[in-house]
């Protein structure tokens, strides 16, 4: 799959390389998110003694992670036919590590020669924050100004904000420990590159509207979670409006149609 990813690339930046025309066709505004399945990343301080602590014993995922995004970016068309976008993108990333075959797992909190110090605990929550830099070459095939479908290949170069872990535990008296163990959790990696293809839809007035099903979106280079591991390729929905640039929109859209 990476390779077709690399020939794909290769040949739309071929595309573009070669085109007669470079015209700013718009502004897009877009909203979105992606899913991934997960499963839980193996975290030292977690105890591992118990059968119901067996992976191999999980039924489904244990863990899950999603981003929410939104972003603008302008549009450049190279030909009739392809376009590519680059602009930037904030992104929420929502992760949850639990036990989908216990309701509790045990964290080790602290110890030394003479005593350890195990928390029982339901859950962790982590979320984080990204600035990014998407990429997106897009394909239409009745022309960039056609109602119609398209396809795309995209990456995004993120940027890590901020990260902030919470912890639930079992009991009400293990709650001092919180905030604590928050502190132990491990942090996303700073930087992080997502890849994604999509295939969408254009339409309404002007065709400004996009409507896209972004899939697949591989995460092998971005480690967006430290708590839970893309298991395989994510899907994702994403809204576009493309505010035009009357300039270069007026003789195809509005003496056309």
């Amino acid at each position: 799959m990476k390779k077709a990813l690399v020939l794909l690339f290769g040949i739309l930046i071929t595309q573009i390389t070669f085109a007669q025309r470079i015209d700013l066709v718009s502004y897009d505004v877009e909203v979105g998110f992606n899913r991934a399945w997960s499963d839980t990343r193996p975290l030292d301080r977690i105890r591992r003694s118990a059968p119901s602590d067996d992976y191999f014993w999980s039924v489904g995922y244990d863990a899950s992670m999603t981003n929410y995004y939104c972003g603008i970016k302008p549009e450049f068309a190279f030909g009739d036919f392809i376009s590519a976008d680059a602009g930037l993108r904030f992104t929420y990333t929502e992760s949850r590590y639990y036990r989908n075959n216990s309701s509790y797992f045990y964290w080790l909190f602290a110890e030394d020669a003479q005593n350890t110090t195990y928390v029982r605990m339901n859950r962790i929550d982590q979320r984080s924050y990204w600035l990014g830099i998407p990429f997106d070459v897009r394909y239409t095939p009745w022309g960039i100004f056609e109602k119609g479908l398209y396809v795309k290949a995209g990456f995004a170069l993120n940027c890590r904000l901020a990260t902030k872990n919470d912890v639930t535990t079992s009991s009400g008296d293990m709650d001092k420990y919180s905030n604590d163990i928050a502190d132990q959790i491990e942090n996303p990696n700073t930087f992080a590159v997502p890849i994604w293809l999509g295939v969408g839809f254009q339409f309404g007035r002007h065709r400004s509207a996009c409507i896209e099903l972004t899939f697949p979106c591989f995460y092998a280079y971005a480690k967006m979670s430290s708590i839970c591991k893309a298991k395989a390729p994510g899907v994702g929905l994403q809204f576009t409006y493309r505010i035009p640039n009357w300039k270069n929109w007026k003789n195809d859209v509005l003496l056309n149609h």
